[in-house]
């Protein structure tokens, strides 16, 4: 593909270098300015949040057996702690 459009581009060398930065400048502009704000209403991560003001891990439990009988599979999972049990006081 860069091979078909450099030679497509008219000129020697020093003038295609030059248009080819300018084409790729002009498509970055483009890109920046109409597309990307057009599609980001459009993709699933506009409700992402980080979390840096913590600096204690909070660990979750993992899923604990209910039965010890051999051959069992019945597990259970301990309730996850919301997002007010992790506020820490002073925070």
């Amino acid at each position: 593909m860069y091979g078909w459009l450099w030679r497509k581009l008219p000129g020697r060398w020093p003038l295609k270098m030059l248009e080819s930065v300018t084409l790729v400048l002009v498509l970055s502009v483009v890109l920046v300015v109409l597309v990307f704000p057009w599609i980001e209403p459009k993709l699933p991560f506009s409700d992402n949040t980080v979390d840096g003001g913590n600096d204690k891990a909070v660990s979750t439990p993992a899923a604990t057996p209910t039965s010890t009988i051999p051959g069992s599979s019945s597990v259970t999972s301990t309730p996850q702690p919301s997002a007010a049990d992790s506020v820490l006081p002073g925070d």
